[in-house]
């Protein structure tokens, strides 16, 4: 079973990081969040097509889809971490106008992809719970208000 250390792979190049970026912008199908199987199958071949799209590219190392998956994943969440602290910023008191992240256009495209995600439908939750019922308030002695 023990096979040995794994084979370290090289670091992804800023190129590759943009490259696999603007791939995943023309396939959004991969941020839905419905898990039916019609919708992973699409899910499955999307991620595919975006593998073999990223290594036809002369100029990029050979990536598995695990790779590109666990980069774009990474990516996601330093989005989410620039938006958060721009979030803090804006919200800020006192000295001025909050500051604008650095970000660049593709950055904003993938945020607006992210941001864009529906809840799924069916989940129940809480919210619907009110205590207003429509009965009377009942005090401690029992006599409505």
């Amino acid at each position: 079973m023990d096979k040995g250390k794994r084979q370290r792979s090289k670091n992804f190049s800023d190129f590759e990081r943009t490259l696999l970026k603007q791939i995943v912008s023309n396939h959004p199908i991969i941020e839905n969040k419905q898990h039916d199987s019609a919708t992973e199958n699409k899910k499955k071949n999307a991620w595919t097509s975006i593998c073999n799209e990223f290594n036809s590219n002369e100029k990029v190392s050979n990536r598995t889809l695990q790779q590109l998956h666990i980069l774009w994943k990474n990516i996601k969440i330093n989005l989410k971490k620039t938006n958060a602290v721009a979030h803090r910023e804006h919200f800020k008191t006192g000295g001025g106008p909050p500051e604008r992240p650095e970000t660049d256009d593709l950055g904003d495209l993938l945020t607006l992809i992210i941001d864009s995600q529906q809840p799924l439908e069916g989940i129940p939750d809480d919210d619907h719970l009110d205590s207003s019922d429509g009965a009377p308030f009942q005090s401690s002695f029992g006599r409505p208000h």
